[in-house]
């Protein structure tokens, strides 16, 4: 079983510490995306945040964030996901992921 992991980030605080843990399961192959900060781990898929951003790109990319969405479709298009653990996306990513995982499942559905 396949399993991707998303959160914001994996080092900063508490919610990080559980992502990381929840990402140690040995029973499957884990995936894992978020921004990447100063930590030496290479995320499967690295997401932009807008915090980086100028004010109005960074107010466009808090709502919706096309690189972001393009980056996970064209990670779900290469990878045979089973499961999708979104542990914490909205400080940092976007919703705009929510519309990809929404397609790729639709799609895994109808095959």
């Amino acid at each position: 079983m396949n399993v991707l992991h998303i959160n914001s980030y994996n080092i900063k605080g508490g919610a990080e510490t559980v992502f990381n843990i929840t990402r140690k399961n040995e029973k499957v192959v884990n995936y894992s995306g978020f921004v990447r900060t100063a930590g030496k781990e290479k995320p499967d898929i690295n997401f932009l945040s807008w915090e980086t951003d100028n004010p109005l790109i960074g107010a466009i990319n808090y709502i919706y964030s096309i690189q972001n969405k393009n980056n996970l479709d064209k990670f779900l298009s290469a990878n045979d996901i089973h499961i999708i653990h979104l542990h914490g996306f909205f400080s940092s990513i976007s919703p705009s992921i929510l519309s990809t995982i929404k397609h790729h499942k639709k799609e895994k559905i109808l095959k």
